[in-house]
């Protein structure tokens, strides 16, 4: 099912539908669009408490922290464990497309690596 919720960050479910085994998908009750390989979630499109649209992705800590202290737009992970998530004010990082492009790219390889050897080669195949 195509996620409905924020309907202008269409090109980031775009790049993620292009991503092999990868979805994006509304998470009725939380209101948000949430970026799946298979059942693992790998970002999520929201609102914060502040009414800032978030993308929210799992990334390496060093990495997440590297970037944190190179763009002012990208801050600790909203809602989530604040050393493996990492937040992107969208409406901030808008001339970034390519980065945000690059990290979401990212924050797959990340998640894919998690998963059993015999998952990973299953979605790999798929590429």
């Amino acid at each position: 099912m195509p996620a409905t919720f924020y309907p202008h960050w269409d090109w980031i479910y775009d790049v993620v539908d292009d991503l092999p085994g990868a979805h994006a998908a509304d998470q009725e009750s939380w209101g948000c669009v949430v970026l799946w390989i298979g059942e693992r979630m790998f970002g999520m499109v929201c609102e914060d408490s502040r009414g800032r649209e978030l993308l929210t992705l799992k990334l390496p800590p060093e990495d997440g922290e590297a970037l944190r202290q190179q763009h002012g737009f990208i801050e600790p992970g909203w809602h989530l464990n604040k050393r493996h998530w990492t937040s992107l004010v969208l409406a901030d990082g808008g001339g970034h497309r390519e980065l945000i492009t690059e990290l979401l790219e990212d924050s797959y390889d990340c998640l894919l690596d998690t998963l059993p050897h015999w998952r990973q080669r299953e979605v790999r195949l798929k590429r």
